[in-house]
Formats: C-alpha cells, sequence, structure tokens
C-alpha cells in the first residue's frame, strides 16, 4: 500500500464519537468534574494547539487539506481564547438568523450591531461577572471587532495570524528538511517502496476492558516481509513547544505523554494484531515554536511505557514523601469504571470516606471505607 493517508472525513468522523481517548481520560487525573467538563463542553483549543494542528496538517494531511481548514488574517493581535469564544458564539447566533444562501458577508453586520447577543454570550459563558452590562460589551466589541469580520470571511475555517503562519511554515520546513526528522514525511519515498507503509493520521477503534476506546496516531510505520507479514511497527507522534526541546521532559510530564505513548502503543497491538514485542517503543518528534530549526526525536525507554500504563507507587521513608503516586492508564480505566457505577458527583476519595478524610503532612490518606472511623464529639 505504501503510503496511505486517513480522509479528512474520518478525522472529523473520529472527534464526533464519544469513545474513551487519552485527552479525555487524563482529564481525571485532576478530578471527576474536569473529566465531566472536557465531555459535555465543546474543547477550545489554545494558540499554541492551533500551530500544533496546523503543523500536523501540512505534513500528514491530505493535500490542499491546510487551505480547507484555515484562514490567514492580517489582524496584528487575536483576541484571549476567552474572547475568542464569546465572539464565536455571537457569531453563531447570528448565523442561525440568516436563512439559507443567503451571503455571510452581506446579511450579517458589524459586531456592535449585536450588544444583546455579546450581553448573552458573556453571561452564558460568565466572562468578567463582576464588570457591568455595558463595560462587557464596550470591551468585546473593542476586542473583537476584526476578528467577527474575520469570521465571516472565513466562515467554516480556523483563523491564523500572519505570525503564526510565519511559525508554522518554520517548523513544517524545519521538520521537512533536518536530517533528524526528515525521512518521516518524505512521501514519495514510501509511495515506491511495497513493504513498507507509512500511515498518516491513523484513527483506531478498540475496546479496553470492556470500554469503547479511541487513538488518533500521527506517523505509523510498518514494515513487512515479502509475504506482507509485519515485523516491525514504529508509531510516531508530533509535537511543538515553546523553548528547547531538549527540555521536552517536563512537557511530557506536564501533559503526561507518558499516558499518550502507552495507551497509543496498546491501540497499534490491536488494531493490527500483533504483540507489543513488534512495536518499537513510542517516539515523539518535537519542534520548537520559539527556536524552530532543531528538532530532535525522542525514544520512550520501557520505563516511561510501564508507568505510562501502570503508574507508580509513592515511596514514604519514616513518613518522609520521597516520590509521589503517579497514575498509568490503568489507574484512569479504574477511576472511570467506578463513576460510571456511581456517578460523577462526587470523587471516588470522599464517597468512600464518607466525607470523613484522613489528613497528613503529605496530603490525603486514602483508606478502604471500612478502615474509616467516625467519632462523634
Amino acid at each position: 500500500m505504501g503510503l496511505i493517508i486517513t480522509p479528512q472525513k474520518s478525522i472529523e468522523e473520529y472527534f464526533e464519537r464519544n469513545d474513551l481517548s487519552k485527552s479525555l481520560m487524563t482529564a481525571l487525573l485532576k478530578n471527576a468534574g474536569e473529566f465531566v467538563k472536557r465531555r459535555d463542553t465543546e474543547f477550545v483549543r489554545t494558540n499554541a494547539m492551533i500551530i500544533g494542528s496546523a503543523v500536523d496538517t501540512i505534513l500528514t494531511g491530505e493535500k490542499g487539506q491546510f487551505e480547507k481548514e484555515y484562514y490567514i488574517s492580517e489582524i496584528e493581535k487575536k483576541p484571549s481564547p476567552a474572547e475568542m469564544r464569546i465572539i464565536e458564539t455571537v457569531f453563531y447566533m447570528v448565523l442561525d438568523e440568516v436563512k439559507e444562501g443567503e451571503s455571510i458577508m452581506n446579511n450579517i453586520h458589524e459586531l456592535s450591531f449585536y450588544e444583546e447577543f455579546i450581553l448573552a454570550a458573556c453571561i452564558e459563558l460568565d466572562w468578567n461577572a463582576k464588570h457591568k452590562d455595558e463595560t462587557k460589551i464596550k470591551n468585546i466589541i473593542k476586542v473583537g471587532a476584526i476578528y467577527f469580520e474575520d469570521l465571516k470571511k472565513s466562515y467554516g475555517k480556523t483563523i491564523i495570524s500572519v505570525e503564526d503562519k510565519m511559525t508554522i511554515d518554520s517548523i513544517v520546513m524545519s521538520l521537512a528538511t533536518n536530517p533528524t526528522t526528515s525521512s518521516f514525511f518524505n512521501r514519495d519515498a514510501y509511495k515506491q517502496d511495497n513493504e513498507i507503509d507509512i500511515y498518516y493520521q491513523l484513527p483506531i477503534y478498540f475496546n479496553y476492558r470492556d470500554i469503547d476506546c479511541k487513538s488518533l496516531l500521527d506517523i505509523v510505520i510498518v514494515f513487512k516481509d515479502s509475504s506482507g507479514e509485519i515485523q516491525r511497527v514504529i508509531p510516531i507522534d508530533l509535537k511543538t513547544m515553546e523553548g528547547d526541546t531538549l527540555h521536552f521532559i517536563h512537557k511530557l510530564k506536564m501533559f503526561r505523554y507518558d499516558i499518550q505513548a502507552s495507551w497509543y502503543t496498546l491501540a497499534l497491538s490491536k488494531y493490527f494484531d500483533v504483540s507489543k514485542d513488534v512495536i518499537e517503543n513510542f517516539g515523539f518528534i518535537v519542534e520548537s515554536t520559539t527556536l524552530s530549526g532543531r528538532p530532535l526525536h525522542f525514544n520512550c525507554t520501557d520505563e516511561l511505557l510501564s508507568i505510562g500504563k501502570s503508574g507508580r507507587e509513592e515511596l514514604t521513608i519514616h513518613g518522609y514523601l520521597i516520590q509521589k503516586k503517579i497514575k498509568g492508564y490503568d489507574d484512569l480505566i479504574d477511576d472511570f469504571i467506578w463513576h460510571e457505577k456511581n456517578g460523577w458527583e462526587q470523587e471516588k476519595v470522599v464517597a468512600e470516606s464518607s466525607g470523613v478524610l484522613e489528613l497528613g503532612w503529605n496530603g490525603i490518606i486514602e483508606k478502604n471505607e471500612s478502615e474509616y472511623k467516625i467519632t462523634t464529639l
């Protein structure tokens, strides 16, 4: 097959499905409320996420897909993510009033025309609740008038600034030409090779512990023998970050990319029906949005993948905390199953303690419900 690029329609279907994903699962690392919020509300992408997604689209998406998905704005400074969401909410309120077949540009006025919608959006999204209504409306019009016009011009696309486009182009050029990373993006070479398949944006749906799950892999390279039997699978994910790529470990820990690496490895073993021994340790290709030109390729160690799956136990010596407990995806699946059975209204540790918690210097000490003794004064 050589080069296999997943059609954009299939990518959109992936995001529409409600199966359990890494990003949704790891919301449980915060609390049950964060999981419910992430599951039930539309996910708002930060500017850094938009840049990373655009890089993915150019390097691993269908030809011409970037132009279909992104609109380059001349705006010098974009509103904040919260302000953009308000302006976008107003836009879609207005859009509901535009009749089918009518021109968006000709039938939608300037942002200042829709003060009632602006106020409604501010209230709905709980933006600057303590400010006066007139102040909220005035501030949104001030920061959002040009962005609102861009929404009209770019209907159906993601808006990026000229500066963002320059950053995206710099990253793409770096990854496509640097000796460390360029081979992953040589589409013509893979088209000619009958014993190597490369998948760009591979969606995988699988079942784990009776839960419907999903993963979307940026790059998967499959080596086959002459009979077509799989010999090796190399999974790769693209990451962008601010600062020096040598410090990627900090981002990995912050966003728990170790869970992603282990979770995606599990997905691949099920998709290709191969043992995990056939799948090489997960790799991250990382480039900087602020210091582009020095991309690095990180391969996860067995230890890192093990932590991503099974976590790491807390270690204390004589009551002193040496290392905190780290949850892996199996721990998060345990939490998910518990909440699906018992509800999402309160945390597991609270429910199992009847609301009486034992507090030590290092935090809450978790015990089974039977171990708690409630003393009445």
